[in-house]
């Protein structure tokens, strides 16, 4: 097992020690090389084709928890009417996309979590969320 994680009996894995991380827009403006945008641009697009193959259609909504860049709102947003980005920093959304002040102000068809739930120190809040479909990569 690896040093500061905890194996729970139901397979669980926990962090035992974690320090403070400061989220603001320094930090997501590290995603803007050329390189970075054009690997980020392609992933978009494959986790937006995962999640039409999954759910059977295109969705009707799209809130993108932990949003960074913009990069899968951008991709999302040439075919889904209503998408919203929710982000701790400042990081504006992209154009046409909405900044949601929060993950539970309404009802979202999916929402994301695309390498950003292992930011949050305690999840439980998952299971408030008002959607359809929670789509998560860690």
């Amino acid at each position: 097992m690896l040093d500061n994680y905890k194996l729970y009996e139901d397979g669980r894995i926990r962090q035992i020690e974690t320090k403070p991380f400061v989220y603001d827009y320094s930090y997501s403006d590290i995603y803007n090389s050329e390189q970075y945008k054009l690997n980020s641009k392609l992933i978009s697009y494959l986790r937006y084709g995962y999640i039409v193959g999954s759910i059977g259609r295109t969705p009707t909504s799209i809130l993108d928890v932990g949003y960074g860049n913009g990069e899968f709102l951008l991709a999302a947003s040439n075919q889904v009417r209503d998408c919203f980005g929710y982000d701790v920093s400042e990081y504006p959304t992209p154009e046409g996309v909405q900044r949601s002040p929060s993950m539970f102000n309404r009802k979202y068809d999916v929402i994301t979590f695309f390498d950003s739930l292992e930011h949050f120190p305690d999840i439980d809040y998952v299971k408030e969320l008002n959607c359809n479909f929670v789509c998560i990569s860690v």
